[in-house]
Parts: C-alpha cells; structure tokens; sequence
C-alpha cells in the first residue's frame, strides 16, 4: 500500500463516531460523509444481514468520487478513473495480511 495512486484522493478511519483523515484530503463535510455512511451500514445490517451475514463494507458514489467502506476503513477515488473490482480486492488482500 506503499505506492502512491492518483486515483485514490483520500483514506479515513471510522473511529469514536467521526472520520478521520490517514491520507490525502476529502473535500466532503466529514460529519455529513459519517452520517451517510453510518445509515449505510445500518440499512444493511437491517435489510440485507440475513440474506449475506455480516455486513462487511459497501461502495458508493457522491458528486465524481467513489467511497468504498470496509468495516473501520474509507477510501475516497476518482469514481470514473478506478475500477471497482479491483479496487475492492485490493483493500481486501491488504486486510487478510
């Protein structure tokens, strides 16, 4: 995770109820960006848990950037400039090691 890729624009921490900037900066209100991430997570574990078990991340996009949430970690990139396939592997590779 070393190198350094244009694509990715920031990388934050979910912890003690805020994001906190790792990497980079988000252009986003950070508040506003945990309450829609929070919501996310809750309308999967509502709605979506028994069909798929735990719930361990999602993606989405807000105004040309692409946020992909794994369980405490987000990722903020160009939403047009990544390939999302690749991009989840990636982060999840990193997190089995």
């Amino acid at each position: 995770m070393g190198e350094k890729d244009e694509r990715i624009i920031a990388e934050m921490r979910l912890t003690d109820g805020k994001l906190i900037e790792e990497r980079g900066s988000c252009p986003v209100n950070k508040d506003k960006l945990f309450r829609i991430i929070q919501e996310n997570i809750q309308t999967a574990k509502e709605h979506y848990s028994s069909e798929i078990g735990d719930v361990m991340g999602f993606t989405m996009i807000l105004d040309e950037m692409g946020f992909l949430v794994l369980r405490d970690k987000v990722i903020v990139v160009k939403a047009r400039a990544v390939c999302w396939d690749d991009l989840i592997k990636k982060y999840i590779e990193v997190r089995e090691n």
